[in-house]
C-alpha cells in the first residue's frame, strides 16, 4: 500500500476518496511540422496549463508517472483524472544526456500507451494532418495481441491484490462461468478486471482552403468512413456489427479498444491557422517596415474565430460528450434493457490498479511497509507466481523484442534512404553556392527522406541528414 498511498497524496486524490472517477487520456501523435503541438490542445481539452513537453519541467499539480513519460493530473472538481503521454520523439534531447536511447523512448511510448488502454474509459489520440502513420497503426496491432494474450493472467493477480489490499471492487465479475450469473447487470467493468475503453479521435492541423462548417463536416465523414475501413482490415475492429442497435454491439473484454459505431462523429477535426504569406517579400533587401506600420497591420488583422471554437469550445463539448457515452453508455458496462451501468472506480480502485501495472510495464517497484510486495503476493496466492511469470513473458515477446526487431529493419532502411537523399543533395550543385540555395535544398532533400523512411530510426536519420547537408555548406565555406 505504500505506492498506492503515495499516488493518492501526490494528485490530490485522498481528498475525494469516495468520489467516482473518469479517466480520459490523452496521446500526441503529431509531428513537428505541425502548427498546434499536441500538449497545446491536451491542455485545451483539460481547459487549464497542466501538461508540458518532455524537455519542460512539470505544472505546479502535475505528476509524472513515467520518467519523460506520462503525465497524470485529476481535476478534483469535476473528479475527472487525465493521462498525457506525448509519442513525438525530439532528437534533440539526446543532445546532452545519455541516459535515454531510442529504443528507451519507442519502450516508453509503446508501454505507456498500452496502460492507457487499461486503465481508461476513453482515449483520444490527438493525430498529424497524415492522420494514420504506418507506426502508429503498428503500435495498435502489436498492443491488441498482447493483451489479447496478458489479458486474463492480468485480471486474476489484480482480483489477488485486491483481495490481499481488503479494497471493495464487484467480485461478482471474477466469476469463472461470468455468463452464467443469476441476472447480471453489466458483464464488464474497468481497468485491468473487464475494461474496454472507447476510442475517439482528434485530427489535428488539417488544411481548409476556406474554414466553413460544411466543409468540415464532409471532410470528417470522409475520414470516419476511411479510419473505419483501415481499423477494419487490421481487424482492429469487427468486420460486421451485429444486428440490432449498432451502438450496443458487443465488444470482448480482450478487446483493446471500442471504436463506437454511433451517430455521433468519431474525429473532431481542428482546422490548421490561415497563413497569409507573400512569396515575393521573403528575400527582400529593401528598407524594413517600421515598428508603426507593422504594429497597425496586426491590429488590423482579425484572429480566425472559426479556427478558434474548433480548437477551443467545440474540441472540450466533443470531449465531453464522449467521456460521458464511455461511462454511461458502454456496451460491456450495461445490457439493452437495463437501467443500471457499472459504477465508477474510486482513486484507491485506481491507484491499487495503476501500481500493479506500472511494476509489470516499466518496473517500478511495488512496495508493502518497505517490503517487495511480489514476495508478499506469492507467498499469500501461490497461483501469482506463475502470472507474474506468464505476463513478464509476454511483455517481453510482444514489445520488447518487437521493438528490438522493427529497429533492426528501420536502421538499414533508414540509413539506406538517408544515403540515397544525400546523394541527391550533392547532385548537381556549384562548387561554390549561397546559403539560401542550401536551404532551399537541404529542406527538399529532408522532405524527400521523410515520405521514404519508416519505423523508429525515421527522426534519428533525419537529424543527421540535416546536419551533414550543413556540414557541406560549412565545408566549402571554410575552402
Amino acid at each position: 500500500m505504500d505506492d498506492i498511498n503515495e499516488i493518492l497524496e501526490r494528485t490530490g486524490l485522498s481528498t475525494i476518496p469516495t468520489s467516482g472517477l473518469t479517466i480520459i487520456s490523452l496521446l500526441g501523435v503529431s509531428d513537428k511540422s505541425t502548427q498546434i503541438s499536441p500538449v497545446i490542445l491536451a491542455n485545451r481539452i483539460v481547459g487549464s496549463n497542466v501538461f508540458s513537453h518532455r524537455k519542460e519541467s512539470l505544472k505546479e499539480g502535475t505528476i509524472e508517472l513515467v520518467e519523460r513519460g506520462l503525465q497524470l493530473y485529476v481535476n478534483t472538481k469535476i473528479n475527472t483524472l487525465y493521462l498525457f503521454l506525448d509519442s513525438t520523439l525530439d532528437t534533440s534531447i539526446f543532445i546532452n544526456q545519455q541516459k535515454f536511447t531510442v529504443m528507451d523512448y519507442q519502450n516508453i511510448n509503446m508501454k505507456g500507451l498500452l496502460f492507457m488502454f487499461i486503465i481508461s474509459h476513453l482515449v483520444i489520440p490527438i493525430l498529424p494532418p497524415s492522420l494514420l502513420p504506418a507506426d502508429f497503426l503498428s503500435t495498435l496491432v502489436t498492443l491488441s495481441q498482447t493483451k489479447l494474450n496478458m489479458y486474463t493472467h492480468l485480471a486474476q493477480f489484480q482480483s489477488c491484490c485486491w483481495k490481499y489490499w481488503d479494497i471493495p471492487v464487484p467480485n461478482a465479475l471474477f466469476e469463472k462461468k461470468e455468463f452464467d450469473r443469476v441476472n447480471p447487470n453489466f458483464l464488464g467493468w474497468w481497468g485491468p478486471a473487464k475494461g474496454v475503453p472507447m476510442l475517439v479521435f482528434v485530427a489535428a492541423n488539417i488544411p481548409f482552403p476556406e474554414i466553413t462548417s460544411t466543409a468540415i463536416k464532409r471532410m470528417q465523414e470522409s475520414l470516419q468512413i476511411r479510419l473505419k475501413s483501415i481499423f477494419r482490415a487490421l481487424h482492429l475492429a469487427p468486420l460486421k456489427q451485429e444486428p440490432g442497435n449498432s451502438s450496443h454491439a458487443p465488444v470482448d473484454v480482450k478487446s483493446l479498444f471500442l471504436l463506437p459505431s454511433t451517430s455521433q462523429p468519431i474525429i473532431h477535426i481542428v482546422p490548421s491557422v490561415p497563413q497569409e504569406f507573400d512569396a515575393e517579400q521573403e528575400y527582400i533587401f529593401d528598407q524594413p517596415i517600421s515598428i508603426s506600420n507593422y504594429l497597425q497591420q496586426s491590429s488590423n488583422s482579425e484572429p480566425n474565430s472559426s479556427h478558434h471554437e474548433y480548437g477551443d469550445n467545440l474540441l472540450r463539448n466533443f470531449v465531453t460528450i464522449w467521456a460521458k457515452t464511455a461511462t454511461s453508455r458502454h456496451p460491456l458496462h450495461k445490457k439493452m434493457n437495463d437501467t443500471k451501468h457499472a459504477p465508477l472506480p474510486t482513486p484507491i480502485q485506481f491507484a491499487s490498479a495503476a501500481v500493479p501495472l506500472l511494476y509489470f510495464l516499466f518496473n517500478q517497484p511495488m512496495r508493502e511497509n518497505g517490503t517487495d510486495f511480489r514476495e508478499i503476493i506469492i507467498a499469500e496466492y501461490s497461483s501469482t507466481k506463475g502470472m507474474i511469470q506468464q505476463i513478464e513473458v509476454i511483455l517481453r515477446k510482444k514489445i520488447k523484442d518487437n521493438i528490438e526487431i522493427e529497429r533492426v529493419f528501420s536502421k538499414n532502411y533508414c540509413y539506406g534512404v538517408m544515403q540515397n537523399c544525400h546523394e541527391t543533395y550533392l547532385q548537381d550543385s556549384p562548387s561554390f553556392y549561397p546559403e539560401k540555395y542550401h536551404i532551399w535544398k537541404r529542406d527538399s532533400v529532408l522532405r524527400q527522406y521523410k515520405s521514404l523512411a519508416r519505423g523508429s530510426c525515421k527522426e534519428e536519420y533525419a537529424a543527421r541528414l540535416e546536419r551533414e547537408c550543413d556540414l557541406i555548406l560549412s565545408l566549402k565555406n571554410w575552402t
